[in-house]
This record gives structure tokens, C-alpha cells and sequence, in this order.
């Protein structure tokens, strides 16, 4: 992907999320979640090549049956995602993460595609349940 379409891609990223946000303000829920989809599907187009990488780690199997797998970790430029993107993995679109970590109208999400031949996630994990603050004493 050239600078150029990234940027034309992040444009029309900028461009969708506006009009997100326009028809949450007027409670068009419908047009709402008809721009997010949009939203969504643009990201998913983004190669982790065109986020910054934070750094790379190699992870060692639990069972030492397999060698190590590196593993990249990187911000989208716009920096509304944190990618992972194990060495020899992708999603149905190419060679992009297929784990994503997000944060959505205040919610943290997991999305991960676990199946490259499958075009939507096949996983979106709330992480609302996880949060400090819903820790119950146990005294």
C-alpha cells in the first residue's frame, strides 16, 4: 500500500467515524451502526506495515514441542488500535493482525480473527467485566 492510499484510507477512516458520531448525536442508531460497520471494515484494510511497531517478541511454546514464534506489536497511525501480529498470520484480506485491542465508546475490545479464510472477526471480547473496579472482596 502506497503513503498515498493510507492516507486516502485514513481520511475516509477520519470521515466515517464523524459521521458516526453525527448520527449517535441525532439517535439515528440505525445510520449509527451502519458508519461503524464502515468504520470497522476501513480499519480492517490498514496493514500493520503502516502502524508504528512498538516492538517484537518471541514467545516460546508452553509444551517445547514448537520453536518460538515472533510476534509484532504495533500501533495503528491513527492510534485507535494496538495490533498483534504473530509471524505467519493474517485475516481474510491479507497479510494484516489478526488481533486488534481497541477501545469503543469507552469499552475495551478484544477483536480477533482466529479463522483467515472467515472476513469478519470471529471473536469481540467486552472487556468491561474485567475492569479493577469490578473486583468483588472476598473477605
Amino acid at each position: 500500500m502506497t503513503e498515498y492510499q493510507i492516507a486516502e484510507l485514513a481520511g475516509r477512516i477520519e470521515l466515517a467515524t464523524k459521521k458516526a458520531g453525527d448520527a449517535a448525536h441525532e439517535q439515528h442508531w440505525q445510520e449509527f451502526d451502519r458508519h461503524l460497520e464502515k468504520v470497522s471494515e476501513l480499519r480492517a484494510s490498514l496493514p500493520i506495515e503502516n502502524a508504528r511497531t512498538v516492538g517484537t517478541v518471541s514467545l516460546k511454546d508452553t509444551m517445547e514441542k514448537q520453536g518460538e514464534v515472533k510476534i509484532r506489536i504495533g500501533i495503528e497511525q491513527q492510534g485507535i488500535g494496538l495490533l498483534v501480529h504473530p509471524e505467519n498470520t493474517g485475516t481474510f484480506d491479507g497479510p494484516y493482525a489478526p488481533i486488534v485491542l481497541e477501545q469503543h465508546e469507552g469499552t475495551m475490545l478484544l477483536i480477533v480473527w482466529s479463522d483467515i479464510n472467515q472476513q469478519e472477526p470471529t471473536h469481540i471480547i467486552d472487556l468491561s467485566e474485567a475492569l479493577e473496579s469490578n473486583r468483588k472482596n472476598t473477605d
